[in-house]
């Protein structure tokens, strides 16, 4: 019985030991791949040029060095830049500043119509003639006008009878 349970002690201990000999001596070469020091070695070695990409240093070393211009059009300080060369003239237009200034610079005639101080202009400048007869002061001075008129014709038809 204690000779079974040399021989088992001996060949529990030959086979550990000769599974981490094994390892250590790189007879499993995947292992060794997969341990920490092994993939950081492969990454600073560039064998896995992916994983270096993908590292914050690399992503940030891409985009600076242009690597990435979608990315660079899509932060806030790449937007703004973009917006005050003349990039984006759409929104432009769109804040409330350009939209004043092409209101005041006639680039939106419509709606300098619209405001009611553009219609009184354009009433009192003759731009609304019909505006002008439709108030009951241009009717009846109109009436007035258009009596006198008629009654200057009589009354020179009348003259030359």
């Amino acid at each position: 019985m204690a000779f079974y349970t040399g021989l088992s002690e001996k060949s529990k201990i030959k086979t550990s030991e000769a599974r981490s000999m094994a390892f250590y001596k790189a007879l499993n070469e995947k292992s060794k791949i997969k341990t920490s020091e092994a993939r950081s070695m492969a990454f600073y070695k560039g064998l896995s040029e992916k994983s270096k990409i993908k590292t914050s240093k690399a992503r940030s070393m891409a985009f600076y060095k242009g690597l990435s211009e979608k990315s660079k059009i899509k932060t806030s300080e790449a937007r703004s830049m973009a917006f005050y060369k003349g990039l984006s003239e759409k929104s432009k237009i769109k804040t409330s500043e350009a939209r004043s200034m092409a209101f005041y610079q006639g680039l939106s005639e419509k709606s300098k119509i619209k405001t009611s101080e553009a219609r009184s202009m354009a009433f009192y400048k003759g731009l609304s003639e019909k505006g002008k007869i439709k108030t009951s002061e241009a009717r009846s001075m109109a009436f007035y006008q258009g009596l006198s008129e008629k009654s200057k014709v009589y009354g020179d038809d009348f003259k030359n009878r």
